[in-house]
């Protein structure tokens, strides 16, 4: 039996990437599967898949920082069921058992992803080709710079800094859709 993730929605302000997640944890005996927020150790990466609808169930997992092919989160922190993650870039997984995990994208440096706006949801967040066509209430964006603190970037460009569990930042450029 796999675990599964059911969502509510996301919410990206003008200097922002924050999602709100429902998680519904089955057991399985998988040691990579994601159940409850004390299942992830602090600085971990994981991947979120599936759940296409905002009602639909996902699966978080497990994974490695440099698995190439898909974007990772960083497990950031532990918060309690009626507390906020240190500020609003974060996103935030709920699971059945009411425990939460703030979590941070893991962007790649050149890399395009496509993110949450206001209408999205977590599984949205997704490694893409930079000319793909984003999926309704997302947009697609490049990440131009990766360093170890919120970075300047020009006019047209997101900067979006994190403190935990690393300290990272990210320049991100919204590409041109057609």
């Amino acid at each position: 039996m796999r675990k599964n993730t059911m969502l509510t929605r996301v919410s990206v302000a003008c200097a922002a990437l924050a999602v709100a997640g429902f998680a519904v944890a089955c057991s399985s005996g998988d040691d990579t599967q994601i159940g409850k927020a004390a299942d992830a150790k602090i600085g971990e990466c994981l991947t979120i898949s599936g759940g296409g609808g905002k009602e639909e169930k996902v699966d978080v997992d497990k994974a490695s920082c440099d698995s190439g092919d898909k974007l990772t989160f960083y497990a950031a922190s532990v918060i309690a069921e009626d507390a906020k993650c240190v500020n609003e870039n974060y996103s935030v997984l709920t699971f059945e058992d009411k425990s939460r995990l703030c979590i941070t994208p893991n962007f790649v440096k050149d890399q395009c992803y496509q993110i949450p706006m206001s209408s999205g949801i977590l599984a949205d967040y997704q490694k893409v080709a930079c000319d793909a066509t984003p999926k309704e209430g997302s947009a697609i964006f490049k990440t131009t710079e990766r360093s170890e603190a919120t970075p300047t970037c020009d006019g047209t460009q997101l900067a979006v800094g994190y403190e935990t569990p690393i300290k990272v930042g990210y320049c991100l450029l919204k590409q041109d859709q057609a």
